[in-house]
C-alpha cells in the first residue's frame, strides 16, 4: 500500500513537472545535448520519487513535530533494513550528479551535496509527522559516497562536459520538485484517490 500511495505521489507530481519541462526543454533548456537533458528528467523523476519516499511537506498538511534523534547509530542495527533502504535510497544521487555536471566529478562536492539535500530532507520533516533523524543523514551521506565510487569505477568515461549552467539547472530542478511537491501534489493525489478508490 505504501508503495501505490508513492505512485500516486510521483504521478501527481510529473502531472505538473512535465508539461514545465517540456517548456523548458524547447525554450531555456534548448542548448543541452539530448543525452544531458534525458539525464536531466530522470534526475528529476529519481528527486521526485526521494521526496515521495522521504515525505516532505505539503502547504495541506503542515504541521510541527520536533520529534529530533540527535544520537547517532542510535537503533541503526535493529532497524538494518530501514538503514540499508536509505542508503540505496541516496546511491543514485551520488551516481547521477557526476554523470550530469562535470563539477561533481570530486568526491568531495559530490559527497557535500548528498549531505545536504539530506539535511535538508531532515530539517523539512520538522513540518510533518516523520522524525528527524541524525542516522538517516549519515545513511543518506554513505549512499552518496557509495553511488559516486560506483559511477566512478563503472562509467567514467559518460561523464557529462557541460558545466556551464550546472548551478542553475540544479536549484531549477530541486525548486520545481519541491514547489510542485508543497503546492500542487497533494490536491492532485487527492484527485487520484478518489478515482482509484471509486
Amino acid at each position: 500500500m505504501q508503495l501505490f500511495s508513492m505512485a500516486i505521489d510521483v504521478i501527481s507530481s510529473l502531472v505538473v513537472v512535465f508539461p514545465i519541462l517540456i517548456i523548458l526543454y524547447f525554450t531555456w533548456l534548448k542548448s543541452l545535448s539530448l543525452k544531458k537533458k534525458i539525464l536531466l528528467f530522470v534526475f528529476i523523476c529519481y528527486i521526485i520519487a526521494v521526496f515521495s519516499v522521504v515525505g516532505i511537506p505539503s502547504i495541506t498538511g503542515l504541521t510541527l513535530d520536533f520529534y529530533v534523534n540527535l544520537v547517532p547509530f542510535a537503533d541503526m542495527i535493529a532497524g538494518l533494513t530501514e538503514t540499508l533502504l536509505n542508503v540505496v535510497l541516496f546511491i543514485p544521487m551520488g551516481f547521477m550528479l557526476p554523470l550530469l555536471w562535470k563539477c561533481f566529478c570530486s568526491l568531495k562536492k559530490t559527497v557535500l551535496f548528498g549531505f545536504l539535500v539530506s539535511a535538508g530532507i531532515e530539517i523539512l520533516q520538522i513540518f510533518t509527522f516523520r522524525t528527524t533523524d541524525i542516522n538517516d543523514l549519515i545513511t543518506n551521506t554513505a549512499g552518496t559516497l557509495l553511488g559516486y565510487l560506483l559511477v566512478i569505477k563503472i562509467c567514467k568515461k559518460l561523464f557529462c562536459d557541460e558545466d556551464a549552467n550546472a548551478r542553475k539547472e540544479i536549484i531549477c530542478a530541486f525548486s520545481l520538485v519541491f514547489l510542485t511537491m508543497f503546492f500542487v501534489t497533494s490536491l492532485i493525489s487527492g484527485v487520484l484517490w478518489n478515482i482509484v478508490l471509486l
